[in-house]
């Protein structure tokens, strides 16, 4: 399995703790990690970073516990699930920043992960998984077969997250907010040179698992599951500011991507959880029962771009970069009601936190 990262980790609210305190985050592998596999620790540290800061950031209150794998297989990543789900401070949401395509996985994998993500949800724990940076996996990077789906995300006993770019006015409001779909635009001695595409999130439909009674509502060809569910802020150029190791010192740095969004949503839904004391395990059917009413943004396309100027001691061959927000550089594109990029929408603030989990 090629995953984009390799641990879960978890979140739980119930303990709530002064906001002056340290996040709670521990690693426990059952036997030591074999860092070979998975790129050693300059591959994933950041990542973690990610997770567990974006998650404090949306719920900053909350008893957030990091789990790592012992290596990046299947086998090894889907029980590190269900060690979270049967440890005894039982989370209230578990979010999964890691995946890769699904045909990758076997017939055993799709039946333990299915199993795990059971056992969560009668837990009353909700699972959510990212989608990916990849789009629909066609000509991007080391990809160049057809289109395909991310897994984890694409069972349907997990909330599948997509993502957004979001641009902020001064005063924090949003000016403008697409699918996260990049295409990058090189500016050269006054002529724009389109090299393709660059990142986005992944989304479209499962070759595997049948579409979940409450996407049937969808006006949508086939019957698989589609992903994804929902979405938040992934577009590392819009994105999150991270304080982590880098080259031997530690700084703040801008990141993105479907592992920011996830954990922002589950950190969300957490949130929602206890602040109203509903017991949910797997959120999708909530989600949908919320579709098109003020608790979930709908994300439709924008006529936007983010500019960036390198300094000209680079060495660089083109100083100024457009990255297009959301104009199709794959199959993939944002539009009115739900998309394979954005899903339903962003659960949005206050509302979004009332309203979940009432049309039980």
């Amino acid at each position: 399995m090629r995953p984009w990262k390799r641990t879960p980790i978890r979140i739980s609210p119930r303990s709530v703790r002064r906001p002056s305190d340290r996040a709670n985050t521990r690693i426990t592998p059952r036997i030591p990690p074999d860092e070979s596999r998975c790129g050693g620790s300059a591959a994933w540290t950041t990542e973690q970073h990610l997770d567990v800061q974006a998650a404090h950031a949306i719920a900053p209150d909350a008893d957030i516990e990091y789990w790592g794998a012992n290596d990046c297989s299947t086998n090894s990543l889907y029980l590190r699930i269900l060690d979270a789900v049967e440890s005894p401070s039982t989370p209230d949401v578990i979010s999964l920043s890691f995946g890769a395509q699904e045909e990758l996985d076997t017939d055993g994998d799709r039946a333990l992960l299915n199993r795990v993500l059971v056992e969560a949800g009668s837990r009353d724990i909700s699972v959510f998984a990212s989608t990916g940076n990849d789009g629909d996996y066609t000509n991007a990077g080391d990809h160049q077969g057809e289109a395909d789906v991310a897994s984890p995300a694409s069972s349907p006993y997990v909330t599948a997250v997509g993502g957004t770019s979001t641009g902020l006015n001064a005063d924090n409001t949003i000016e403008v907010e697409s699918g996260w779909e990049t295409q990058t635009r090189f500016a050269r001695n006054g002529a724009i040179i389109p090299p393709g595409f660059i990142y986005g999130a992944g989304g479209g439909e499962s070759k595997y698992y049948t579409r979940p009674t409450w996407q049937k509502s969808l006006s949508k060809s086939g019957n698989g599951r589609l992903l994804p569910d929902v979405s938040s802020l992934a577009d590392p150029n819009t994105g999150f500011t991270v304080y982590s190791p880098s080259d031997g010192t530690v700084e703040y740095e801008a990141h993105g991507g479907t592992s920011l969004a996830t954990p922002m949503v589950a950190a969300t839904v957490a949130v929602a959880k206890v602040s109203s004391g509903v017991k949910v395990g797997l959120a999708t059917p909530y989600l949908y029962s919320m579709a098109g009413s003020q608790t979930i943004r709908d994300v439709r396309p924008a006529s936007a771009a983010t500019w960036y100027r390198r300094g000209a001691d680079t060495g660089q061959l083109w100083l100024e970069t457009l990255y297009m927000w959301d104009v199709k550089p794959q199959s993939l594109q944002s539009s009115e009601g739900w998309d394979p990029v954005t899903g339903l929408g962003v659960p949005t603030g206050a509302a979004f936190l009332k309203q979940f989990g009432a049309q039980r």
